[in-house]
């Protein structure tokens, strides 16, 4: 039904946690077992409430889960697209598609290199190192942090 509230569960899931390296090693593997347990876990109660239930799950290289890329696909079907052939409306729903998971997944990996660069800084502050770059430079000087 159209009209239903569609609720999305969104995770992140990293490919080398101990929990996910088995089913890492199958294409979307890590991110299949995650959408399974955001469903046993959700999945049920959400449509027990009148409402339709999605678990959108990335991996932590960028890539978008089954479940996730099927609500991506019906969400983009809904778009208002005009054009001339039924063709140039499949091209522009997949380019739409394709630029807009483009776009999560780049702020997955901007996310990814802040929480990175964060835990780093963390660690050098502790060892009392800091790293000092110029702008635009390759060279770094490692210096005492005083």
């Amino acid at each position: 039904d159209v009209y239903k509230r569609q609720v999305c569960d969104l995770a992140v899931s990293h490919t080398h946690a101990l929990s996910y390296v088995d089913a890492a090693q199958r294409p979307l593997g890590c991110a299949s077992k995650r959408e399974g347990c955001k469903e046993s876990e959700h999945g049920g109660h959400v449509r027990s409430r009148g409402n339709s239930f999605t678990p959108v799950v990335f991996e932590s290289y960028g890539a978008l889960g089954a479940r996730g890329m099927e609500l991506f696909q019906r969400l983009v079907g809904m778009a208002d697209i005009q054009a001339d052939t039924p063709e140039e409306v499949s091209r522009l729903r997949g380019a739409l598609s394709l630029e807009h998971q483009r776009r999560l997944s780049l702020a997955l990996q901007r996310g990814n290199a802040r929480i990175i660069i964060g835990r780093s800084r963390q660690s050098r502050d502790r060892m009392g190192l800091r790293v000092y770059a110029p702008s635009f430079s390759t060279e770094l000087d490692f210096g005492s942090g005083t």
